[in-house]
C-alpha cells in the first residue's frame, strides 16, 4: 500500500502551502480504508476515530469512510462524548487504564501523530512560534550531541516520476 499511496505523494513533493510535509493528511484515506474494511470483516455497523473536532482530520476520516460505505456509523468521542479538551481525554484514559504519555503533573501540552511517513506535534507550547520547544518534543530523535558524525544519505530513485528504490535498505521493502 505505501507505494501506491505514499510515494506518488512523495513524487509530486506534496507540501502544505510549502510549509510542511502532508504526512498526517495522506495517512487519513488510508486509515478511513482499513477501519472500514475490518468493520466489514466483523460485521459491524459503524467505527470510530480520535481525530479532534475542530481540524481537517476528522472530514478526512469520515468522507474517506462514507466513501467506501454510506452506510457505516461512525463514533466521534471528541464530539459526541464529554471528551471536549486534551485534559478531558487524559483523564478518561487513565480511568480506563489506557496508557498514554503526559508531563509529571499528568497534563499533556501537546499531541503527537506518528505513522509511515512521518511524526508531526501540535498544541500547547508549539502553538507559539517563538516558543522553543520543549526537548520531549522529537519522539524518536537523538538529542544533537548523541548523533552519530558520519552521516549516510538517503537517497531516493525514480523512474518516471514513480520511485522505485532507496539508499536505505529498510525503505526497499516499502517499494
Amino acid at each position: 500500500m505505501p507505494a501506491t499511496l505514499f510515494f506518488p505523494c512523495l513524487g509530486a513533493n506534496t507540501v502544505y502551502e510549502g510549509e510542511y510535509l502532508l504526512g498526517t493528511s495522506i495517512a487519513r484515506p488510508l486509515i478511513a480504508k482499513h477501519l472500514v474494511r475490518i468493520a466489514g470483516l466483523t460485521s459491524s455497523d459503524a467505527i470510530a476515530h480520535g481525530a479532534t473536532g475542530k481540524g481537517n482530520d476528522q472530514i478526512r476520516m469520515e468522507l474517506g469512510a462514507y466513501a467506501l460505505n454510506p452506510s457505516i456509523r461512525i463514533i466521534a468521542p471528541w464530539r459526541e462524548w464529554d471528551l471536549t479538551s486534551r485534559e478531558k481525554l487524559v483523564a478518561y484514559a487513565k480511568a480506563h487504564g489506557i496508557p498514554v504519555q503526559t508531563q509529571a503533573d499528568g497534563s499533556s501540552d501537546y499531541s503527537m501523530d506518528a505513522n509511515l511517513l512521518h511524526i508531526s506535534y501540535e498544541g500547547g507550547q508549539l502553538e507559539d512560534p517563538w516558543h522553543t520547544p520543549d526537548p520531549s518534543v522529537g519522539h524518536g530523535l537523538s538529542p544533537l550531541p548523541m548523533r552519530p558524525t558520519s552521516r549516510k544519505p538517503l537517497i531516493w530513485h525514480s523512474r518516471r516520476g514513480v520511485l522505485c528504490r532507496s539508499t536505505m535498505s529498510a525503505c526497499h521493502r516499502l517499494l
